[in-house]
């Protein structure tokens, strides 16, 4: 190998190394640009799920589901399954209420022994019925 190829030789190779170069640039550009779009997901993410978390708690205070809305934030519940779950608790104290309201002895001619006698009892009657249990109990149990 004379001198001359030598020289060929070596810029061939110097071609290689600037291209090698270059794509390694390239890579290293294109590798930036994915974590900083995956960055900028993971902040929307954590937005999505503070808004989730409040609008959740939001729900719960208002309708008095405290201990509710946090067992959904912990098991990382949307504020739809939230709501579903709201529906579903309001339905079994709706259940409960009947069934207490069952439980009491409606007798609109006696004295209520509890607020729960007098509330099934007041809503059992209705019209000069119904006012006249009203005024006549209301100051025992309604206070």
């Amino acid at each position: 190998m004379d001198g001359n190829d030598k020289l060929l030789d070596m810029q061939a190779k110097l071609t290689d190394a600037k291209a090698s170069i270059e794509s390694s640039k390239k890579e290293v550009n294109d590798l930036k640009a994915q974590l900083n779009a995956a960055e900028k997901e993971r902040v929307k993410a954590v937005e999505n799920v503070r808004k989730d978390a409040a609008a959740i708690i939001a729900l719960g205070n208002a309708h008095g589901q405290i201990d509710l809305a946090v067992e959904a934030i912990a098991n990382e519940s949307t504020v739809e399954q939230f709501k579903d779950q709201l529906l579903t608790a309001y339905a079994t104290w709706e259940e409960a209420q009947e069934a207490d309201t069952l439980d009491v002895d409606i007798d609109a001619n006696r004295e209520p022994s509890s607020r729960d006698e007098f509330l099934a009892t007041y809503a059992s009657l209705e019209g000069r019925a119904k006012s006249d249990y009203y005024g006549k109990y209301n100051k025992n149990f309604l206070k």
